[in-house]
This record gives C-alpha cells, structure tokens and sequence, in this order.
C-alpha cells in the first residue's frame, strides 16, 4: 500500500469515529445540560443553627410538705399538672460531614408554663404558679449518610438546666409565697432528618425528650413570714418538636 493509500485509510477512519456519535446524537434529538445529572456539594462541616418547636411537658412530681402545730410531719403529697408551650433556640457546631459524629453547643428558652396542684389533707385546697426553663446543651449526634438530599441521625446531650419559679399562690391563703431561680443537670435524647435544601442550607426536622432536673419555690411570702415550706417540683421532663435551620461554612 502507497503512503497516499495508507493516509486516506486512517483519515477515513478518524472521520468515520467522529461522525458516528454525532449521528446517534442527532436520532435521539439535542444533548442538553439539563439531560445530565446535578451533583450538590455536601454543605460545609462547620454550622449556626436556629430552631423553634413545642414543648409537651409532662405532668411533674410536685411536694408541699404539712406539719402539726408540733412541727411532726403530716404529708407532702400534692397532685399537680403543667401546660406546655412554645420554645426556641440558637446554637453552633461542627462535623465530620454527611456520615459520622457532629457536636454542637445548643441554648433553648422555654416559655412560662402554668403549674396547678391540689394540695392533700389537712391543708386541702389548690395551689398554682409559673415555671420558666431555659437550657444550655452539649450534644453529640451520629448522622447515618445521604439518601438524595435526606439524612437521618440520632443524638444525645447533657447540660444545664435554669428553672425559675414565680410566685405561688393558695386557694386557702391571700399570701402569695416567694418565687425562687435553681440550677440543675439536664440531659437529652435525638432522633430527626436534615433535608439539603442547598449547598449551605439544611433543614433540620427533630424530635428530643429531655429531662431539665426540678424547680422550687422560696421560703418568704407576703405577710413577713420567712419560713414557710417551700413547693418542690422535681422531674421537669418534655418531649419535644423542633424545626430549624442550619447554615453551614467551611470546606
């Protein structure tokens, strides 16, 4: 075969590559970026967060302790039920990215919830109040892995607790006792979804039961008298709903 020969050959061929796919191309109508699939960056390891929700309390162990005019111990029983109410929150964190550990520092302020108890015998009656809770929590979440823009997770927390209690009133008394501020250890569970919304914006949909420790009263009241016994209510528990946003940095 001729060197002339042997060029058209491998120019025919090379023509012949380049020629076929824009004819299949052609069949199946214009190629168009939209056709191709769209690939989002996972959102950044580093976030701020903001959340509102609700919070379901639950009814708490409330005491009043009862005495003689001797001073022996009578009874502390009280029945008592809380409201629930809204909350909201702010917070920061980092993680590992899609799939592993994220930690974050998270403040929540709960709205007052209305306190009611009715008092056992002898003293009788009914007794009500306000509880104010706002928290401060380190939490540590597992997030399982992407599924489209879908990721699941589950988390633990342990923090402080700040439950202040307003004035408490009697049915039986036109003296309103003192209210009083405490601090107690809280601790919480997770579970919920983030949806990427883009590649800096989450929505986090979650769920937490959290137990923020007890509440009480002072010992003061109205008329002068400082020595009353004070109204305990321990076992402040919630479940709670919380939707959010988180905005992440970072690369």
């Amino acid at each position: 075969m001729s060197m002339n020969r042997l060029v058209l050959a491998v120019a025919t061929l090379a023509t012949t590559w380049i020629a076929v796919p824009a004819f299949a191309a052609d069949l199946n109508g214009p190629i168009s970026l939209k056709d191709q699939p769209v690939y989002r960056r996972a959102a950044g390891p580093c976030y701020f967060r903001s959340d509102v929700g609700y919070s379901w309390s639950s009814d708490p162990h409330s005491t009043f302790t009862q005495t003689d005019l001797g001073g022996v111990f009578i009874t502390n029983a009280v029945g008592s039920d809380i409201d629930d109410n809204w909350l909201a929150g702010a917070g920061f964190g980092c993680g590992s990215g899609p799939r592993g550990i994220r930690a974050e520092v998270m403040f929540d302020w709960r709205a007052e919830r209305d306190v009611t108890g009715v008092l056992a015998a002898p003293l009788g009656g009914s007794l009500s109040t306000s509880i104010q809770s706002s928290t401060i929590m380190f939490n540590a979440y597992y997030d399982f892995g992407h599924w489209g823009s879908f990721v699941p997770y589950v988390g633990a927390g342990v923090g402080v607790a700040r439950n202040e209690m307003d004035g408490v009133t009697f049915s039986t008394s036109p003296n309103t006792q003192s209210g009083d501020t405490n601090w107690s250890l809280a601790w919480s569970v997770m579970a919920g979804a983030g949806f990427q919304l883009s590649e800096r914006v989450i929505l986090d949909l979650g769920y937490r039961f959290i137990d923020m420790g007890k509440a009480q009263s002072g010992t003061a009241d109205t008329s002068g008298f400082t020595n009353n016994p004070p109204l305990r209510v321990d076992d402040l528990t919630a479940h709670e709903f919380k939707v959010g946003l988180r905005l992440h940095f970072g690369g």
